[in-house]
């Protein structure tokens, strides 16, 4: 089987304006190269939006290669951190949880990286 050229710029810009909502107008506003995007503030909405726009992306540009999501949602508010999390308690909690996600994936990685 041989390897699948890589899309170009056009071609990866069609699929996302055919797959994502709203990437039309983004695509439309900021088709200069080196445009900046728009302020925005983090929230966890839109960390899960950028999530799943991420995995949208992933699948258009290397659909042909096979991945493994480890990503639980962890929705308890008392669970919400950001980069400048200090809690000890909190981070341990929240570094099990992980482990935890990671090992209802694990035989699906092995199986991908064996």
């Amino acid at each position: 089987m041989s390897p699948q050229p890589e899309p170009s710029t056009q071609e990866v810009l069609a699929a996302l304006v055919e797959r994502v909502p709203g990437a039309e107008a983004i695509v439309a506003q900021h088709h200069e190269v080196g445009a900046e995007a728009p302020e925005r503030p983090a929230s966890p909405e839109n960390i899960e939006i950028n999530t799943q726009s991420m995995d949208q992306l992933r699948h258009i540009l290397y659909r042909h290669v096979p991945t493994v999501r480890i990503s639980d949602t962890f929705e308890q508010p008392e669970m919400a951190a950001d980069l400048f999390e200090h809690d000890m308690k909190k981070l341990n909690i929240l570094r099990q949880r992980g482990a935890e996600s990671f090992a209802k994936q694990e035989a699906a990685l092995q199986q991908l990286l064996a």
